[in-house]
């Protein structure tokens, strides 16, 4: 799992990075907003990010950037009014914590929504189809082709990988796409997902229930 983590104090910053990457995560870090915006591609699994940064707040970045990305976040902050932390909650956020940041709080938290999102997981394989989870890819064995998938497109697409030849419910591939995901959202998503998976794979809309991925078999 990709993690960005972006906090200007530097001895908090650096302790958070260091007990990520000791638990064996992928650790990219900055210290303002312009560092978050130059750093931000979209293949971070999830957002570490202090709220009040030396040049600005850190909502203000984050709006620009969900017009490309939509990435889970944990925000933290010492200030705690209300409004403040509503805020963060119309963004696609997990979480908001009070500072002083508790380490052990905080490595509980990203694990438990790992897990939840099975992203400890470094290959998920349906058939002759892998999904690569460190290298953010989808290949075919025997193949040289892979496809890459946006932030949002992945979350969508790994929510019916797992579940492959189930029904999984609109509201479950609403909550992997983002907080801010309606079901009108989610058709459009649905649809350029569709474009980018291989023809061999089909997502069925069930109605009234939700979707389901079909891989066909190759012809004997």
């Amino acid at each position: 799992m990709k993690v960005l983590v972006c906090e200007d104090e530097q001895i908090l910053r650096e302790r958070i990075c260091r007990d990520l990457t000791q638990q064996g995560y992928e650790v990219i870090s900055c210290a303002d907003c312009q560092g978050l915006y130059e750093k931000m591609n979209g293949m971070f699994d999830l957002l570490l990010l202090d709220v009040h940064l030396p040049d600005g707040c850190v909502y203000e970045t984050i709006a620009m950037l969900q017009e490309s990305y939509s990435i889970p976040i944990i925000f933290f902050s010492s200030d705690t009014e209300e409004d403040l932390m509503l805020r963060g909650y119309d963004f696609d956020c997990i979480t908001f914590m009070p500072k002083p940041v508790k380490p052990r709080i905080l490595m509980a938290t990203v694990n438990s929504f790992a897990r939840r999102n099975h992203l400890l997981e470094k290959e998920i394989q349906r058939g002759k189809w892998v999904w690569k989870a460190e290298e953010h890819k989808l290949v075919k064995q025997g193949e040289k082709n892979e496809i890459i998938l946006s932030s949002s497109e992945e979350r969508i697409f790994l929510a019916l990988f797992r579940q492959q030849g189930k029904t999984v419910s609109r509201e479950m591939l609403m909550s992997c796409a983002s907080n801010q995901c309606t079901d009108a959202s989610l058709r459009v998503r649905l649809a350029q997902l569709r474009k980018s998976l291989p023809e061999e794979m089909e997502i069925e809309t069930v109605r009234n229930i939700g979707y389901r991925l079909v891989i066909k078999e190759d012809d004997a």
